[in-house]
C-alpha cells in the first residue's frame, strides 16, 4: 500500500458521492428528537433557565461548561417573556429542520439554541444530550435537505430538479459516524480501567440507584452469572460498536446488539432520550438499498392494512407546465405509491379509460375512485390528501365549514390562470 492508495481511500470514504436517503431520514429523526427534548424541558423551563431558578445567569457563567461562547442568553434582555420567546423560536426551528424547510438555516438555528441551553445550565445535560448537539452541528454541513424535505419539493415545483436526488459527498455523515465510534471506544477505555467492570459486577450497582429507577428487573441483576454476562457483554458490545461496526458482514449484528443494549438501559434506567439518540444514529450505517427496500415493504404493508385498491388513476393536463410541475410534487410526496399519474392527452389514458371526459380533464385535475366515481378540482385534491401522509396535516382544514365552496372557487381561479403562472 502506498501513500497514494491511502489518499484515494481517504477521498472515497469522505467524498465519494452516496445516496442521500440515510442523512435525509436521519434529519427527520433528529428533528423529532430535538422537539422531544424541548417538550421535556417545558414543565420546568424557567426553573432551569430563569433568573429565579437555582442557577441565575451570572452564577451559570462560573460553573464548569457554562462559559461557552455560543450562548444566546448573553444577548437576551432580562425577563421571563424573552426566555419563552427563545424557547418557541427553538421549537419553530426544530419543526423547520424536521420537515426540511430552509434546512441548513434551521439546523444552524437549532444548534445555536441547543448550545445556548447547555451553556446556560451545564448541570443538566447527559451524554446523550451532548451527542445530540454534536450531531446537529455536523448536520449543518450535510446535504440533509436534498431529499424528503420541503426544500426539495420547492425545487421540483420550480423546475430546478427532477428525478431522484443526486448522490452527494457524505463527509458530514462520516463525521457523525466517527463521533459515535469515538464515544463507544472512550466508554470502553474508561470501563476497563475499573475493577468492577473487569471483575464482571459493575451492572449490579446501577440497577440499585433509586434516582435512576424506571421499571423492575427482577432476575437479571440477582444472580452472579447473569451479572457477569451483562457486564462483560456491555464492554464487548461497546468495543464492537466503536470498531468492527465498519465491517459490512458484521455490521447489522453489531447494530442489533447495540439496539438491545440501549433498549435494556432505557427499560431499567430513567435517562431521558439517551437510548433514542444513540439508536437513531445507527441509521447512518444501513445500506441505502436496504433502507429503500424496507420503506417499500412498509408502504406495501400499510396499504395492505387499509385495503386500498391500487393504483388510483389521476389525470392532469400534460400541456400545462404548471400542472406538470404540480404533478411532480405529488409524485414526490406520494410515499405510499397509491397514485397512477396520467397525462389526459396521452394514448394510454384514452385507450384504457374510454369514459374519460377530455374537456373536463383540460380544465381540472381528475381522480377516478375505485367505485367508478370521477372527482375533479378541489374535491379531487381533498380525496388525494387522504392518501398522502403529508396531506394529513391539512386534511382537517379541508372539511371546515365553507371549505368546499371556498376551495372550489380558489381552485377554479388558479386553473383559469395556470398557463400564466409558469408558461406553456
Amino acid at each position: 500500500m502506498s501513500l497514494k492508495d491511502i489518499q484515494h481511500a481517504w477521498d472515497r470514504f469522505f467524498f465519494a458521492p452516496v445516496p442521500v436517503i440515510n442523512i435525509a431520514i436521519y434529519r427527520i429523526l433528529l428533528g423529532l428528537l430535538v422537539l422531544n427534548y424541548g417538550a421535556l424541558l417545558v414543565p420546568d423551563f424557567l426553573v432551569w433557565f430563569g433568573e429565579k431558578g437555582p442557577l441565575p445567569f451570572a452564577l451559570s457563567r462560573l460553573v464548569s461548561g457554562g462559559h461557552g461562547w455560543v450562548n444566546v442568553f448573553i444577548l437576551l434582555p432580562k425577563g421571563d417573556a424573552w426566555i419563552w420567546a427563545f424557547f418557541w423560536f427553538f421549537m419553530a426551528a426544530a419543526v423547520c429542520m424536521t420537515i426540511g424547510f430552509m434546512t441548513r438555516v434551521s439546523m444552524c438555528a437549532v444548534f445555536i439554541c441547543i448550545a445556548s441551553l447547555h451553556h446556560r445550565n451545564a448541570m443538566i445535560p447527559n451524554s446523550g444530550d451532548y451527542f445530540l448537539r454534536l450531531a446537529v452541528f455536523f448536520m449543518m454541513f450535510s446535504h440533509a435537505g436534498a431529499a424528503m424535505s420541503v426544500d426539495r419539493l420547492i425545487r421540483v415545483a420550480r423546475g430546478l430538479e427532477s428525478g431522484t436526488p443526486k448522490p452527494r459527498p457524505p463527509w458530514a455523515m462520516r463525521m457523525i459516524q466517527l463521533q459515535l465510534c469515538f464515544l463507544y471506544v472512550a466508554a470502553f477505555l474508561w470501563k476497563i480501567r475499573g475493577e468492577t467492570w473487569l471483575h464482571g459486577i459493575a451492572v449490579y450497582y446501577p440497577a440499585r440507584l433509586q434516582e435512576f429507577y424506571r421499571f423492575p428487573v427482577p432476575y437479571i441483576f440477582e444472580h452472579m452469572w447473569t451479572i457477569k454476562l451483562w457486564t462483560w457483554g456491555t464492554i464487548l458490545i461497546e468495543l464492537s460498536l466503536g470498531t468492527i461496526v465498519w465491517i459490512k458482514e458484521l455490521r447489522y449484528w453489531v447494530l442489533l446488539a447495540g439496539v438491545l443494549l440501549h433498549c435494556g438501559i432505557a427499560y431499567a434506567m430513567n435517562i431521558p432520550m439517551f437510548a433514542q439518540v444513540m439508536i437513531s444514529a445507527y441509521l447512518l450505517w444501513v445500506e441505502p438499498g436496504h433502507l429503500q427496500q424496507f420503506l417499500r415493504w412498509l408502504g406495501n404493508k400499510i396499504n395492505g392494512w387499509f385495503r386500498v385498491e391500487l393504483p388510483i388513476p389521476v389525470f392532469y393536463d400534460g400541456k400545462c407546465s404548471f400542472c406538470v410541475r404540480s404533478v411532480e410534487v405529488v409524485r414526490r410526496v406520494d410515499v405510499l405509491k397509491r397514485f397512477r399519474l396520467l397525462d389526459s392527452h396521452s394514448k394510454e389514458a384514452t385507450l384504457e379509460f374510454r369514459e374519460l371526459d377530455h374537456d373536463r380533464a383540460s380544465r381540472e385535475l381528475l381522480v377516478r375512485t375505485r367505485k367508478g366515481e370521477w372527482l375533479g378540482g378541489f374535491h379531487a385534491f381533498r380525496f388525494m390528501a387522504w392518501h398522502i401522509p403529508l396531506g394529513w396535516l391539512i386534511l382537517p382544514f379541508l372539511y371546515l365549514p365553507l371549505a368546499s365552496a371556498t376551495g372550489t372557487r380558489v381552485y377554479k381561479r388558479i386553473a383559469n390562470h395556470r398557463y400564466c403562472l409558469v408558461g406553456t
